[in-house]
């Protein structure tokens, strides 16, 4: 595309995402009876893999025991150190990383306390992240 020197604003594609920042993405969405209800995402930042997620508020207890379950079984399968952090100002998300097996590093960043859950030895596997 050319620009005649003047600069232009487009969508940016995620692979020019994944090159400008110097990351990989891979995202997920948790389905329940044909309703998105989580989306999340695994990031490679400077060697060190992080997650995101969200849950839509007012799900049922049927639902949010269904999100529970997928990130954990979804967690379990990644053989290496989990990062994420934690909106303290939303009540459940500490009890929520808590209950996944998350430990506090007593690392903050951006005012946000990082968490780590450290790999198990298990069936299933995934000992590399499976974007690409």
């Amino acid at each position: 595309m050319r620009s005649n020197g003047r600069s232009v604003v487009r969508k940016a594609e995620p692979h020019e995402v994944e090159a400008f920042f110097n990351v990989r993405m891979s995202h997920y969405a948790c389905e329940y009876e044909g309703e998105i209800i989580s989306i999340g995402t695994l990031s490679r930042v400077s060697g060190r893999l992080w997650a995101f997620f969200s849950v839509q508020d007012g799900l049922s207890p049927r639902q949010a025991r269904a999100v529970l379950y997928a990130l954990m079984r979804g967690l379990r399968r990644i053989q290496e150190p989990v990062l994420i952090t934690t909106n303290e100002a939303h009540g459940q998300a500490v009890r929520l990383v808590r209950s996944l097996g998350f430990v506090a590093t007593g690392e903050a960043i951006n005012g946000q306390n990082v968490w780590v859950l450290k790999p198990r030895t298990c069936r299933g596997t995934v000992t590399q992240m499976e974007a690409a």
